[in-house]
């Protein structure tokens, strides 16, 4: 007795040398897409601190609302 596969159950392969061509633009497209958002963190990280020296140099406030001056804080008493 012999069983057949049904067509749909068959696996798919691909040519190696489509295999090869795809696992490459894999890579290359993993490793950029990392890249990119690696420059970015660093792009942020850079101007965050930047950020930071500046508030330490002129003494500004680092947070909250206590000393904030901008309009939405004045009252029309």
């Amino acid at each position: 007795m012999t069983t057949t596969v049904p067509e749909q159950t068959k696996r798919r392969t691909l040519r190696p040398r489509t295999r090869i061509l795809v696992l490459t633009t894999h890579i290359i497209v993993s490793v950029a897409l990392l890249g990119d958002a690696a420059g970015f963190l660093a792009v942020a990280i850079r101007k965050l601190s930047s950020i930071l020296i500046l508030v330490v140099a002129l003494g500004l406030p680092s947070g909250g609302n206590a000393t904030h001056s901008g309009p939405e804080s004045t009252s029309t008493t």
